[in-house]
């Protein structure tokens, strides 16, 4: 039988700490922000002495509750976590921890519709302790997290085959093409030269709209991490007004999208049976003329390459790549191997497109049953 309670009554949230930039130090104790959790490596450290339940250990359950909005389990070492994150702590009679972590996942969406903020949408812990849930019996959740415990192990399999698929295709790249910034085996086009639209978007707000919860998927910088990108990993959507006013950004298969803001240089592509999309200012998007001597597939995975990645930096191995202009994206010297190559190459990565189509259907399934368990 399940029972209805306010989060509140069923678990205890900590606010992490604020720290001045005096404070955060090249060694000591991490200091995980919200970047930490979505995998950034850019990390502070602290040699402050806090009281224990501002530290957080291997296993405990955090939730970041402004701009990134999500549970976490943390895997690492003892850390401080920061202002912007909670350490959810259940209360044993009512709430298993690892249910907890499921449950949160499957409120996310409604959580997000409820945050304020445009620069730094958030909420606060009023309105989470106030949030009512239904809870089966301890034992019950303990048997459903078990179940989506192996779930999920499906998911990170996915994802690590994911990971070898893209390690396979940029070798075959090398083999097939080779490493045009010591070996120049073709002449070279420019990108502005075969495309036909090379543009970016923008943000709804600036316009006086703004995003729902359910809608056409809007693709932002953290977006671009799976090729082709998955609609269903955009965290922003757009209803349809919004999407027919922003006609110049309004995305189509095949597209080539670039990161220009924020992580500069991540690459994607819109797969070319995928459903409406828009794109914000930091995404760039490369769309081919008919007339191109460049396939879309061969050109995403040499805006990967070293060659690529020396001419957005302007020459220099250690370059930081502090922006990146439409014209600079247009005036990237190719090299233009021949279109019979370039087809085979392109015939091998749809195969490989092919299985992560199938496991996009897995993840559907592991996502509706998680969904099914928890409702």
């Amino acid at each position: 039988m399940l029972r209805k309670m306010k989060l509140g009554d069923c678990l205890t949230l900590i606010n992490g700490r604020a720290y001045k930039r005096s404070e955060l130090l090249e060694e000591g104790t991490p200091v995980i922000r919200i970047q930490n959790l979505n995998g950034g490596e850019n990390w502070y450290y602290s040699d402050l002495q806090l009281p224990e339940e501002k530290y957080c250990s291997k296993g405990d359950l955090l939730f970041a509750w402004s701009a990134t909005f999500g549970p976490f389990v943390w895997d690492g070492d003892k850390g401080i976590y920061h202002y912007h994150i909670w350490k959810v702590i259940p209360k044993e009679k009512y709430l298993d921890r690892n249910y907890a972590y499921y449950m949160f996942q499957s409120i996310t969406a409604k959580i997000k519709s409820a945050a304020h903020g445009s620069s730094m949408p958030h909420y606060g812990k009023g309105f989470m302790e106030k949030l009512e849930v239904n809870l089966p019996p301890i034992d019950e959740q303990r048997k459903i997290a078990s179940i989506l415990d192996r779930s999920n192990r499906i998911k990170q399999g996915i994802e690590q085959s994911l990971s070898v698929r893209n390690e396979f295709l940029s070798s075959v790249f090398l083999d097939i093409f080779g490493d045009s910034t010591i070996e120049n085996r073709y002449q070279r086009t420019t990108i502005g030269d075969n495309s036909l639209t090379v543009s970016k978007g923008t943000t709804p707000m600036t316009h006086g709209m703004d995003f729902v919860s359910e809608g056409i998927p809007f693709l932002r910088v953290q977006d671009l991490v799976k090729n082709p990108i998955d609609p269903l990993f955009a965290a922003k959507a757009i209803d349809q007004a919004t999407h027919d006013f922003l006609s110049r950004s309004q995305l189509k298969p095949n597209d080539i999208l670039i990161s220009i803001a924020g992580t500069i240089g991540r690459i994607s592509i819109i797969s070319k049976d995928s459903p409406e999309m828009n794109c914000n200012q930091a995404v760039a998007f490369v769309r081919l003329a008919e007339t191109s001597v460049l396939r879309h597939f061969y050109l995403m995975h040499w805006l990967n390459s070293r060659d690529a990645r020396l001419q957005m930096a302007g020459s220099s191995v250690t370059a930081t790549i502090s922006n990146l202009s439409l014209g600079k994206i247009k005036d990237l010297k190719v090299p233009m191997p021949p279109l019979n190559l370039q087809l085979q190459f392109e015939k091998i990565c749809e195969r490989f497109d092919m299985i992560s189509t199938h496991n996009g259907q897995i993840n559907g399934l592991v996502d509706s049953i998680t969904q099914e368990m928890l409702t």
